[in-house]
């Protein structure tokens, strides 16, 4: 599925990837129960990828 977006929408999107991945690395860090670090790592790889689709 393609998407048009404006730029100024897609740096938006851009900035709120970057801003939501951080946050799940912090929760990564903080967790204590495996299932849901493991959980909160298959969303960072999710978020990556999504940022990286963004960025090119």
């Amino acid at each position: 599925m393609n998407i048009d977006i404006a730029e100024q929408d897609a740096d938006l999107l851009r900035l709120l990837l970057v801003k939501e991945l951080e946050e799940t690395r912090v929760e990564i860090h903080h967790a204590r129960n495996l299932e849901f670090k493991l959980g909160l790592e298959a969303r960072e790889t999710n978020l990556r990828t999504l940022l990286n689709r963004f960025q090119s």
